[in-house]
């Protein structure tokens, strides 16, 4: 199943997220790692997703997705597109990130 995931960066807030760099003939980075307390675990992307674009770009590696994460302003949007294996319930979320104190 394919999924989207909207995130909006907020100033101080963390995606908390690490993944696999794509291996030859792979379709997008594995989810390794996700903080439940951060913005991807919160929006509800889970371990053994696997992320096929962030704002259209195909993810290739960690870096890549980082540097994108980092490049995104403040106020904007990230859409993730995510392939998941096990049934879910919605197939789109909107999440507004909550800035740290």
């Amino acid at each position: 199943m394919e999924l989207t995931f909207t995130i909006v960066k907020l100033a101080g807030a963390s995606f908390g997220l690490s993944i696999h760099d794509k291996r030859p003939g792979e379709t997008g980075c594995k989810v390794n790692t996700v903080d439940p307390q951060k913005l991807a675990g919160a929006g509800g992307i889970t371990i053994d997703d696997v992320l096929l674009s962030t704002n259209g770009v195909e993810i290739q590696s960690e870096v890549q997705l980082f540097k994108i994460l980092r490049e995104t302003r403040t106020g904007e949007a990230i859409v993730f597109s995510v392939r998941r294996d096990a049934p879910t319930e919605k197939s789109e979320l909107i999440l507004f990130g909550v800035e740290a104190a």
